[in-house]
């Protein structure tokens, strides 16, 4: 089979959002550390350069892809609506990179949180696509740790951004809500768009869709999780950084 640049199938929606959204991500994350009056021009560079490769790898792969497709309304409609998701995630990763580069706290974390579920799709399909495992059991291991990742790169996000005003805890809740409902509704999409049986028949897509979407997002193991998780990490930096800054004080002097 010809070789792509992207994995242009109904079968990977999932894949191709972390893929490019976890490179624009990564990007704006390379932005933030300049100094302010230098992120504007190195963000239009970073969302210029990570534009210009997602552009060519959809050309790319469209032509690869067209190439092999009966012309019929069937297989134009197949293209243009897998087509149409890669251009919401080349989208969706240009705002989650300039809000990581631009943003203030709020907005930024947002972006990281986006970005860090990305980066956990991203890890998977490269374990499970290119990576090589002695065995198995190791595979099956390391795909399962990678659920994991997003919450851990959450709570890291969260500890940046801080808690104690009002704006911080709406970035808190913001964030776990993203990472309970959005892996839930890639679930969701994924048990819609990937059923052979059901291709064709939009009303019983859409049913198996929110059925699996309700499921997810119930499950204490699936979505509920991570959340956790990300709760414990956040509070367990913030206390190792609030110890090391107490630390670091000098102790009160006292004069007769």
């Amino acid at each position: 089979m010809p070789r792509t640049l992207l994995p242009f199938s109904q079968y990977e929606l999932s894949s191709i959002l972390g893929m490019v959204i976890s490179g624009m991500g990564l990007a704006g994350l390379s932005v933030r550390p300049m100094p302010i009056d230098s992120r504007p021009k190195a963000a239009a560079y970073a969302g210029i350069g990570t534009f210009a490769a997602c552009g060519v790898a959809i050309i790319q792969t469209s032509l690869v892809l067209r190439d092999g497709l009966r012309f019929s309304f069937a297989s134009t409609a197949y293209f243009l609506a897998v087509l149409a998701v890669i251009i919401l995630a080349v989208a969706g990763g240009l705002l989650v990179l300039l809000s990581i580069a631009l943003g203030g706290p709020l907005s930024a974390s947002l972006g990281m949180a986006l970005a860090a579920l990305a980066v956990g799709i991203w890890v998977r399909y490269f374990i499970l696509g290119v990576a090589t495992v002695p065995s198995p059991a190791s595979l099956l291991f390391l795909v399962g740790a990678t659920r994991w990742l997003p919450a851990l790169l959450v709570g890291a996000a969260l500890a940046w951004c801080g808690l104690g005003t009002l704006r911080q805890g709406v970035a808190w809740v913001v964030n776990l809500l993203l990472l309970w409902v959005v892996p839930a509704a890639l679930a969701g999409l994924s048990n819609a768009a990937g059923s052979r049986i059901l291709a064709g028949d939009f009303r019983e897509m859409a049913s198996a869709g929110v059925g699996a979407f309700l499921s997810s997002l119930g499950s204490t193991a699936g979505s509920l999780g991570p959340v956790v998780v990300a709760v414990v990490v956040a509070v367990a930096v913030l206390y190792v950084l609030s110890a090391v800054a107490t630390g670091k004080r000098p102790a009160p002097q006292l004069h007769v």
